[in-house]
């Protein structure tokens, strides 16, 4: 007959927790980077490992942009991002980057209406200026950004990315662009399988030091 098993008091494990909690005092965050708006990113706080922030909002009206923003920011300080691309295509990514840092016009940049893309320069020089910025940020940043098509997001696609680029090549931060964009197995579990999606990703995200970003439609 096995020995009953022998459960730990709660002054055990308030004694095993607190001092968890006060290690964990000890700590040195001032490395991880915020929120690049004052005074959000103060509220906020550091975006730590483990940590999954949610960007909420109806369609067409600029998640990809506040994420882009976010990925500016993290690359300028050094911080190795990973953005998965469901909705917007990689090789687009990197010219909405480029116009990010050049003020360009987006819609009118990616219509390729150079006349209209910069104020105040002619279109041979806005397109100039374009494909500049696109090299200035590949050979300044191709370390700490890299941008993966994901075509298909589900399970399977979304664990190998993870697996190659934050587990292996040390991506810590990644900016998923869609959600919503999950391919169900079944299209009637979608909502249940998105759930689970999400859970899994914030699981995976604690368990390998990652801290996670994602555009969410909110309808």
């Amino acid at each position: 007959m096995n020995a009953p098993l022998r459960l730990p008091t709660p002054l055990t494990l308030a004694d095993e927790q607190t001092k968890a909690a006060l290690a964990d005092c000890d700590i040195d965050y001032s490395q991880f980077p915020t929120l690049p708006w004052q005074p959000l990113g103060e509220y906020v706080g550091p975006l730590l490992p483990g940590h999954m922030v949610t960007i909420g909002a109806r369609q067409a009206n600029g998640k990809p942009e506040l994420a882009r923003n976010i990925l500016d920011a993290f690359v300028r300080g050094g911080h190795p991002c990973l953005y998965l691309c469901t909705e917007t295509p990689a090789k687009v990514m990197w010219r909405t980057w480029a116009a990010l840092r050049v003020n360009a016009r987006r819609g009118h940049m990616l219509a390729n209406r150079w006349d209209e893309a910069i104020p105040g320069l002619d279109a041979a020089e806005a397109k100039a200026l374009v494909k500049h910025q696109v090299e200035v940020l590949r050979d300044r940043y191709c370390d700490v950004a890299v941008f993966v098509d994901l075509p298909v997001l589900s399970g399977e696609t979304l664990k190998a990315a993870l697996q190659e680029y934050a587990r292996r090549a040390g991506y810590r931060f990644v900016i998923l662009d869609h959600i919503h964009r999950w391919d169900p197995r079944n299209p009637r579990d979608l909502t249940a399988e998105l759930g689970q999606a999400i859970r899994r990703l914030k699981g995976y995200a604690n368990e390998h030091g990652l801290t996670v970003i994602q555009c969410a439609q909110v309808n």
